[in-house]
């Protein structure tokens, strides 16, 4: 999910580039949508297909356009990232099916209305998504007319691309790794019950910090991203801010990182370079034919929602 304490930073030092929306303030606009993370979301609520049917008809009825944009193969950088969440997850679930014996154990209610918090909280941690959950994602939203881009890899890079492409305004997505791509306008903290968005504009951000992009991406990479979260060159943010603070007094003729690296704040400066390109966003491209579109049917919506408990009238 992209670095740490970046957006508490961002709040803290840029809140008049960071502001909450309504929805309708969106109107005629085309969103790039990171959909992996909805439906994680909605499938940790307890409704995959009911939460993604609310939250597309909440924007068709706002005006919005939205594109949704699926993962493809993640890269081999983010395999230890990936094992260790699996790890994570785990021992969630394990810790999940214990707390759920010492409820049904106990007899004292305000234990058991404690358990029962601790154990949401744990089942969100190991929430999952089969290929059969996105299967019925993507058909759910083919019947709505909603369009949706297959990624070949990740969908981060595609929907940056979309944004400075112009082919979308901006892209809702909690990713704060979309701020390190170089994303123009980022859409967060999406609320279905305010209709209301938070939207991030980056340029107005760079301005706020007095630094160019250039230099904001490697302050973020230097402090850990889902490609370098577990090397040991990772920096706290507060410490690459300073660190870059005493450079750029220093007046010397390095980059922020060659000066880094030459005052062994860094051991690997290759690998830090390669984790850098990772966000380089020159040779992304959309391949329209990873593009779905379709038109709404009505009908076929009310059959596959009549399975999900949705009653609709005569």
């Amino acid at each position: 999910m992209g670095l740490r304490g970046l957006n508490r930073f961002l709040r803290a030092n840029c809140q008049k580039n960071i502001r909450q929306i309504s929805l309708w303030e969106l109107k005629g606009k085309t969103i790039a949508v990171d959909a992996s993370i909805y439906m994680y979301r909605f499938q940790g609520d307890g409704g995959l297909i009911e939460g993604m049917y609310q939250m597309v008809s909440l924007m068709r009825h706002n005006g919005i356009i939205p594109i949704f944009v699926f993962d493809g193969i993640p890269p081999p950088e983010k395999r230890e990232l990936i094992e260790k969440r699996k790890q994570d997850k785990k021992e969630a679930e394990r810790k999940f099916k214990e707390i759920k014996g010492q409820i049904a154990a106990s007899h004292d209610e305000d234990d058991v209305a404690d358990l029962e918090a601790e154990a949401d909280q744990l089942r969100r941690q190991f929430v999952r998504i089969t290929g059969n959950d996105i299967v019925d994602v993507k058909n759910l939203l083919h019947i709505m007319g909603i369009s949706y881009y297959e990624s070949i890899g990740e969908s981060d890079n595609i929907c940056v691309k979309m944004v400075q492409k112009k082919v979308a305004f901006a892209c809702l997505s909690e990713d704060m790794d979309m701020f390190i791509y170089g994303c123009p306008r980022v859409l967060r903290y999406l609320s279905l019950l305010k209709s209301s968005v938070v939207m991030y504009h980056l340029a107005g951000i760079l301005t706020s910090l007095h630094l160019p992009f250039d230099s904001f991406r490697d302050i973020c990479v230097l402090s850990g991203t889902d490609y370098n979260l577990l090397s040991e060159d990772c920096l706290d943010l507060n410490k690459a801010l300073k660190l870059y603070s005493k450079y750029s007094k220093a007046r010397v003729r390095d980059t922020y990182i060659q000066w880094i690296a030459n005052n062994n704040y860094i051991k690997d400066l290759d690998a830090f370079i390669n984790v850098t390109e990772m966000f380089n966003m020159q040779n992304v491209t959309i391949d329209r034919c990873l593009m779905n579109t379709s038109i709404y049917d009505t009908t076929a919506v009310k059959m596959l929602l009549s399975g999900y408990g949705f009653v609709f009238p005569q």
